[in-house]
């Protein structure tokens, strides 16, 4: 079973933790569920010494956007099993996942990604809070590429996938046009009528909610539209989270960042939270007045 394990988590790392962390194009493995999810990092790493590297280097340079570090501790089994509800998100909006008698599995993938998210915790610390940034930062980045195929015969379009030869031999003569579309992760559900599209997009908010630092640095994304949650509150209630939140916050319009904020913190309605999200609202608007003086 350990060795299963580590195999499993290794191509989860090459599919999925690699390329999210690195660029470049994922290969998402099948399904893992919440049991596998939770155990597969537990003590456990990465084999290959080069990707590891690789990786490592990569999440300490953007950790540096926002503290000063030099080295990071390996992934933690929180973080892996984040990797493989992201693994899994993709997976959901896979339209080969079933078949004419198996249209449940969409359902049943969307049920286990939210008991799985639901199991994991927020950061612990502030050094959890930057790790975990590092390693997700770049989480709403992830894309689809979808091709069109025009021809003289027809056209097909091809839904993350290379469009089939058939379809692109005798370029010149038959005529043949491909007009890839970049899909954004936020609308891989559109158009999958057995993935309700807010339904994606609250598993996606939650997912993002795990790495509240990304959250906030995120918060001018377009959907899941950003919410004030515990773990975002939690973290600029405190000096040293508010400073990281506001670094993370510096690589982003202003106008686009308070407007966020602003819809967020209505949104609470009057309490503790409010007040919190007020304050860090009414910060972020004097540090942005006074850097236009």
């Amino acid at each position: 079973m350990s060795k299963n394990l580590s195999l499993r988590l290794e191509e989860l790392a090459q599919g999925v933790l690699g390329p999210l962390v690195l660029g470049g194009p994922m290969r998402p493995v099948p399904p893992l569920g919440p049991q596998l999810a939770m155990t597969i990092g537990e003590g456990r790493r990465i084999s290959d010494d080069d990707l590891r590297a690789r990786i490592d280097v990569a999440r300490v340079r953007r950790a540096r956007f926002v503290a000063p570090l030099d080295a990071l501790p390996d992934i933690s089994p929180a973080e892996w099993a984040l990797v493989a509800a992201l693994n899994d998100l993709l997976q959901a909006t896979n339209h080969e996942l079933s078949g004419p008698f198996t249209r449940g599995r969409h359902a049943t993938l969307l049920d286990a990604i939210k008991r799985l998210l639901s199991a994991l915790d927020g950061p612990r610390s502030t050094l959890e809070v930057i790790v975990r940034h590092a390693t997700f930062a770049r989480l709403l980045e992830v894309e689809r590429v979808d091709t069109l195929v025009r021809a003289w015969a027809g056209s097909a379009q091809y839904r993350g996938q290379d469009p089939d030869r058939t379809m692109t031999f005798w370029p010149k003569l038959r005529r043949v046009q491909l007009e890839p579309r970049h899909v954004p992760l936020s609308a891989m559900a559109d158009g999958l009528e057995l993935v309700p599209l807010e339904r994606f997009h609250d598993l996606v908010g939650q997912l993002l909610a795990r790495s509240p630092l990304t959250d906030l640095a995120t918060v001018t994304r377009s959907a899941p539209a950003f919410a004030w949650t515990q773990a975002t509150l939690e973290l600029v209630a405190y000096p040293t989270g508010r400073t990281l939140a506001s670094r993370a916050l510096g690589r982003s319009p202003d106008q686009q960042v308070l407007a966020a904020l602003e819809r967020a913190t209505r949104a609470l309605g009057p309490g503790e939270a409010s007040s919190i999200a007020t304050s860090f609202h009414r910060e972020v608007f004097e540090r942005a007045t006074s850097a236009r003086v």
